[in-house]
Formats: C-alpha cells, sequence, structure tokens
C-alpha cells in the first residue's frame, strides 16, 4: 500500500493551474463562435434546414405560414447608401454582412402570419451562409418596406 503526502500549496498551485484552463478552454470556445463570418452577436445560428430556420422565426414569436422560398442573392462588392442602411438595421440585430462584400448567400423568405400590425402581407427574410444564419429582416411585401426582425 502506498501513501502520498501533499501539502496544502501544491493543492492550491493545482487548483489553480486547472481554474487556469478552463479559463483558456471557454476562451477558445468563444473566440472559435466569433469566427463565423457575418453575425457580428459571436453567436451561431444555426440554419442549414428548413425546420431550424422555422424554429428560429417562431422562437422570434412570429407564427409562419406553410410556404417558402430560397434564391441566392449576392451582397453587393461595394454598399451604396441604402444598402448601408440597411446593414445598419442588421447591426441593431446582431448582424453584420460588412465581411461578407462579393459573397453569394441564401434568401429564406417565409409568410409571417401574426405581424398585421406592420402590414397584411408580411414575409421574414433569413440570410444563410454555410448553414449559419447571417441576417434578415421582415417585408412589407406590398409597399416593400423593411423592418428590422426584432427590436
Amino acid at each position: 500500500m502506498y501513501a502520498a503526502s501533499v501539502d496544502k500549496k501544491q493543492i492550491g498551485k493545482g487548483m489553480l493551474f486547472t481554474l487556469a484552463g478552463v479559463v483558456a478552454l471557454v476562451a477558445v470556445i468563444i473566440l472559435v463562435g466569433r469566427g463565423g463570418k457575418g453575425n457580428s452577436s459571436g453567436v451561431s445560428i444555426n440554419g442549414e434546414t428548413e425546420e431550424q430556420r422555422r424554429e428560429y422565426l417562431t422562437s422570434l414569436g412570429y407564427s409562419l405560414g406553410d410556404t417558402s422560398a430560397i434564391a441566392d442573392v449576392g451582397v453587393p462588392t461595394e454598399f451604396d447608401e441604402r444598402f448601408e442602411e440597411y446593414n445598419e438595421m442588421l447591426k441593431k440585430c446582431g448582424f453584420d454582412l460588412s465581411s461578407l462584400k462579393g459573397e453569394t448567400v441564401k434568401k429564406c423568405t417565409y409568410t409571417v402570419l401574426n405581424r398585421t400590425d406592420l402590414a397584411l402581407n408580411v414575409s421574414a427574410v433569413l440570410l444563410v451562409r454555410d448553414g449559419e444564419i447571417i441576417g434578415g429582416h421582415l417585408l412589407d411585401v406590398q409597399e416593400g418596406k423593411l423592418y428590422p426582425l426584432f427590436e
């Protein structure tokens, strides 16, 4: 039978090294999570599947119709004044398309049933790149007016 002797200083140093390791691991996880382009909130929002995109929109309180549409759209290589305004609206929701200039993204559009306070015909539009939701807005289909996904 073997016995080991450990003094309090060694226990304290061991705990300190363990704590430092945990802090380093958490920092790496946070930095890797921020590596995704387009989402400035640092939180990756998975939008790979139709189900995940619908879950995200319903988590924001939207009731969705059965129809949806997906199309490829290009992010402009240079932002004009109108697109800068659009990107500023996105930034208020934690998104930013500045790093995606010239990229092609998926535009996923859904009918929203419970935002008649905005207009009679409202769509939710999500922008998705590499399976991650990188932007989105609400659209008054008749007037073409855009609204943030949330405020």
